[in-house]
């Protein structure tokens, strides 16, 4: 609980685990893959290729925009290593507003 993914880890193409802001959860929030594991992102529309984005996979203009962000360029994997992706092309949410009356006599 209340624990954030900042980024996948990998080399090359290869997911070695995730990034975390739990330093709990492994050494600097490092939490490894089993051999054979997988990671499956589920955050959401915007926040799932927010991930991909400080992960090094997406459109080059997205990720130099981490490049810029002390914080999250720390998990970038170098330039070489970037994976140019469509991510978050023509991504859209559905929010939902409930709006009701109460009328008080």
């Amino acid at each position: 609980m209340y624990t954030n993914v900042w980024s996948v880890t990998r080399n090359g193409s290869q997911i070695l685990g995730v990034q975390t802001n739990d330093t709990t959860a492994g050494p600097n929030g490092f939490i490894p893959l089993n051999p054979g594991g997988r990671v499956i992102l589920s955050a959401g529309s915007f926040a799932s290729p927010r991930i991909l984005f400080r992960s090094g996979i997406g459109p080059s203009d997205q990720i130099s925009l981490v490049q810029g962000d002390a914080t999250a360029s720390k998990y970038l994997p170098a330039k070489a290593d970037w994976i140019n992706l469509p991510v978050g092309d023509n991504v859209s949410d559905n929010p939902s507003i409930n709006v009701s009356s109460f009328v008080q006599n």
